[in-house]
This record gives C-alpha cells, structure tokens and sequence, in this order.
C-alpha cells in the first residue's frame, strides 16, 4: 500500500513573462517548443532564475517533461505543490488542472484523467508575483517579494480510493488522554462499502490503541468524512520539556481489502486561558522566544532545513520555549522540527498592514475574501502539529478603519470556529491608541518605543529605561481594558546592523 512517488523537483525550463504575453503565445500547449527557455532547478523563485531577475515582479512559466509508470494506469494521480508564489496555474498535457491565489500553500488536484500512462507528459507552471490590492499579501509586506516554485512538488499514484486528508486532534485528561482522528477519502469511481482503521503508536514505536470505523459509500467526485475517538491510558502530554510524539497510522479498507494508508503525527496538549493566565496542559505558561522569517543566507526563501533546525535550536539552547513564524505560513517541515523540539508557534497568514477601503471598496471585500481562504489552507495543512498553540489572521493593520477591525474579528472568529482547540489572535501595533481585542483569546501587542524614542524624535539622549517604563504602563493601562486577556509582546526591539554599533 505503499504509494508511487515521483519527486518533480530538478531540472525545469523557465521563461519569464514581463508583459503577460504567455497566454496568448500558447506557452501552456503541449506542443511548444521551450528549447531556448533558461533551464533552472526547482524549487526556485524568480530572483535565481537567471541574471537581471533578482527583483523580478511578474509572471513566470515553469515546463518539464516526465514520464509515468505504465503501471500508474488505472490509479489515483495526485499532483501537489507545496508553495508557489502569490498566484498560480498548473497544466498537465496541456489541460488546466488547478488554480490557486494562496502563497505559501500547498496547490494540488487528481490528474489521472490527462495523464498518459508509460508515455511522455508535459507539466507547466505559471506563477505570478505581481502585487495587487486584492490578494493577501497584496501591495502591502514587509520582507522582500519572492515569486515562483519556492517549495517542492511531486506527483504521487495511489488506489482509485485514497485517503484524501486525516489530521488529530489530541488532549490530555485524568489518567492519559482524549484524540479524535479525523479521515476522508475520495475516489475515482463511487464504491460502497468503505472503513478507515486507526491504529496509534506510541512515542517507543509500540501500538496502544486500534479502531475501526463503521462502513460508507465513496461517491465520485465527493468526499467521505470519519471520526474515530478514544481515550488512551497513560499518555504521555507533548510539552517544551518533553516533545512526546504519536504517530496516527490511518488504513482505508474497500471490499474486504487495504487498499491504501498514511500517518500523521501528533501530541496530547492542551493550551487554554484561565484566569487571565496562558496554561499549557493545566500549567502557567509563561513564553520567551523570538520572530523568524522564512529566510536563509544564499537561499532566501527556498527549503533550507539544515540551517533552519541550527536556528531552532539555537533558541532552544538559548532557553526559549516559543518562535512566532513571521509572517505567513512556513514549511510544514519547519513545523515538524518545532514538535520535535519542542517550541510552541504562533503560526500566521500574510494579511500585512492591511488599509481597508483606501484601495477601493471591491479590493477590500476580495481581500478580505482571500485572508478567509488563506486561514482555513493553514489550519486545514497544519492543525495536527501539537507546537502550534496560535493561529494569527494579520500584523499591523489599520484597525483604527471600522472596516479592518471588523475583518480582524471575523478572521478570528472564523479561526477560532474552524480550530476551538488553539487561540485565535492578530497582532497590532496600533493597540496604544485604537485597541480592537475584543474578540481575540490573547493581547499581541507590536512597539518599538526605543526605535521612537530615539530615532524618530531625534533625540540622541533618549533613555532606554524610558521604553520599560513606557510598556509597564501602556500594558497596565490595556489590561484594564481586556481583564482575563493574557498579554503577548509579539515584537519589540531597536534597528542594528551586523558588526556596526551607534555611539
């Protein structure tokens, strides 16, 4: 049950697209000829794809060829990309397969229908980096625009009824712990009598629990949902101290017969509000850790999970239990070595400095729109990770706009409705004058007093205990707004470059 995998990452034809003549010259028909288009190896995003691109704004086509198993005939062909920015277009054979306006998310579709089994296929790409006042992020961001395939892509068979998602939801209670594993299947052709069954394995490898499920139709074209729940003695909670895993190994059953499976790991933790405390598994948590990018030297952007775990685990080492991932979705896999390690994560879509009707009254409504989508991708890709305790619908908008701040509340709403089992936040640095918390669990609260204090007053002779002081009463002050709502300094710091120091 094992399924087939072909990684497409490698070696591709790029051609970019300044003036978004592609459509019109055909460069999605099979039957162009790229020979003369710049060869690049995926993933890459537009600023590696030749010289001149380094702040390449604009479309972007990516093409290969490869070559299916004949022994794909017949089977499920998923085609997933984990991250193409902001907007995308896949084709396979020429035929559009999927679309996508939510970077840093994955963009997958079932492809078997234009796929030509132990024959020569065509796969292309358009990608397009272009800013505009109705996407998320849109015109506004705060880190460098970095467009194209930034994350791997593969191409993987399964049985004509596979398992579509699965995903766990996991707390500790009296004794062990309380999970619910949630399962859905699709398949090619309708079949009626299918089951999942759950087997658990402990952090040791050793299986503590097995379910199974009652029977259900798979329809074509539609999707069937289980729920399997169970208590389990003497499991163990996951914590920054002790990051224990399980692992859901979940097997689809068609007609008497296992026809396909895939795990999920997973931790019992239970993160909650009680009175006016951040408790992490009944426990006072109190967080200490710092913001990262999704940004390494030489790579920017792109997969660079070696040095990402040297950065984990430098805040590991230097006592911190917490990294807000700023500020968008980051690799999954960065998420993996958060369970591992054990750092709790406030993860983020990119709805940055948001200014509401300023751009128009149709840009506001789509944007708002797209942030809608974009929170539910995140939970639905990243909502089995035990590190995640936060999900945050935006940084530093205008909510002094009754427009932003009542698109903040409903995107934590929203988050809060789709996943009741984390926080739902955003972060504001326009708290001190204009606060609009009153729906979010948490106070996450953006200022740079020092950087104001100094810099922008013109005043040399500022002193920085100014700046404590200045947080001790403006937080005092905002508490007695929000009584019962813990506080969150989700930035705060002064301007430095490497190796400079200001007199």
């Amino acid at each position: 049950m094992d399924r087939d995998r072909l990684d497409l990452c490698g070696f591709w034809r790029f051609q970019p697209d300044p003036y978004a003549e592609g459509d019109a010259l055909g460069f999605s028909s099979e039957e162009l000829d790229t020979r003369l288009w710049r060869e690049v190896r995926v993933p890459c995003g537009f600023d590696r794809c030749g010289p001149g691109l380094e702040t390449y704004e604009g479309p972007g086509w990516y093409r290969r060829g490869l070559l299916v198993p004949e022994s794909w005939r017949g089977q499920a062909a998923l085609l997933r990309f984990e991250g193409i920015n902001n907007r995308s277009r896949l084709w396979v054979n020429g035929h559009l397969v999927a679309e996508s306006d939510l970077p840093w998310l994955p963009v997958k579709a079932e492809v078997s229908r234009h796929l030509r089994p132990g024959e020569a296929n065509t796969l292309t790409a358009w990608a397009d980096s272009t800013r505009r006042p109705q996407d998320v992020p849109g015109r506004q961001r705060g880190w460098r625009t970095s467009g194209g395939i930034l994350r791997e892509c593969s191409l993987t068979a399964a049985a004509p009824r596979w398992i579509d998602d699965l995903w766990v939801d996991a707390v500790p209670s009296p004794g062990g712990g309380d999970l619910i594993a949630h399962a859905s299947a699709r398949a090619l052709g309708s079949v009626e009598d299918t089951s999942v069954r759950l087997s658990v394995l402990a952090p040791d490898g050793a299986e503590v629990l097995s379910l199974a499920s009652n029977s259900l139709p798979v329809r074509a074209g539609g999707v069937t949902s289980w729920e399997l729940s169970s208590s389990l003695k003497g499991a163990q909670p996951w914590s920054p101290e002790r990051p224990a895993l399980y692992q859901a190994v979940v097997t689809l059953c068609s007609g008497g017969r296992e026809v396909d499976r895939q795990t999920r790991r997973f931790g019992f933790r239970r993160i909650e509000i009680s009175e006016g405390d951040l408790r992490l598994n009944g426990s006072r948590l109190f967080l200490t850790g710092f913001n990262r990018h999704e940004d390494t030297p030489g790579r920017g952007p792109l997969p660079d999970l070696a040095r990402t775990r040297e950065d984990l685990e430098a805040m590991k080492e230097a006592g911190c239990n917490y990294v807000r991932l700023c500020h968008y979705p980051h690799h999954s896999l960065e998420l993996d070595l958060c369970d591992e390690l054990g750092l709790l994560v406030m993860s983020e879509i990119p709805l940055y400095w948001w200014n509401g009707l300023q751009e128009g009254e149709e840009a506001c409504g789509a944007k708002l729109d797209a942030a809608r989508r974009q929170v539910e991708a995140m939970i639905r890709r990243d909502r089995s990770h035990p590190s995640v305790i936060f999900w945050s619908v935006g940084n530093e908008t205008s909510e002094a706009l009754p427009e932003v701040s009542e698109g903040n509340a409903q995107l934590v709403r929203l988050a809060r409705e789709l996943d009741p089992t984390r926080l739902a936040v955003h972060v504001s640095d326009k708290w001190p004058h204009t606060p609009h918390f009153e729906e979010d669990d948490c106070l996450c609260l953006n200022a740079y007093p020092s950087w104001g204090g100094r810099c922008w007053s013109a005043n040399p002779a500022y002193d920085p205990a100014r700046s404590a002081e200045w947080w001790r009463e403006e937080i005092e002050s905002l508490k007695a707004l929000y009584p019962g709502k813990p506080v969150i300094v989700t930035e705060c710091g002064y301007p430095a470059l490497e190796g400079i120091a200001e007199g």
